[in-house]
């Protein structure tokens, strides 16, 4: 799903490879329309480079990769790097002076800047024993 950071969509954290896998599985199987964010303050101690190559491997033999958005935090250095890395929506909780820099800097290069999606409602798949099991009780409620 493509849509813009709001309290409407559904957003699912993603915490390493297999969070990726049990999303893609289930939205595979069930339809629903969830988005889904890195972790908060995953780019800085993961890596940009690293959390595109685990979305890529956790998506793989789904047909497509499964578009997540990078968390930033307020790092503007993170955005640039991700736009360098080519991740097509990157959010980003800084200055709003710098977010409209990065914004036209991440458009030229067709990312897109989202200010992060709000906390409340978010499924967190970090503590989750059994991830599939988690997300398919969570997008039933």
């Amino acid at each position: 799903m493509t849509a813009p950071a709001n309290a409407s969509v559904r957003w699912v954290v993603l915490h390493h490879v297999e969070h990726v896998r049990a999303v893609s599985e289930c939205l595979s199987v069930e339809g629903d329309a969830v988005d889904c964010i890195t972790a908060p303050g995953a780019a800085a101690y993961a890596g940009v480079g690293y959390l595109k190559k685990m979305v890529t491997a956790g998506s793989a033999g789904r047909g497509q990769v499964l578009d997540v958005v990078l968390d930033c935090g307020d790092d503007a250095g993170l955005v640039l790097g991700a736009v360098r890395e080519e991740w097509s929506r990157i959010a980003f909780a800084g200055e709003p002076e710098v977010a409209e820099k990065l914004r036209a800097i991440a458009s030229a290069k067709g990312c897109v800047l989202l200010p992060p999606p709000p906390l409340a409602g978010r499924l967190d798949l970090r503590d989750a024993a059994e991830p599939r099991v988690a997300l398919r009780d969570w997008l039933v409620r």
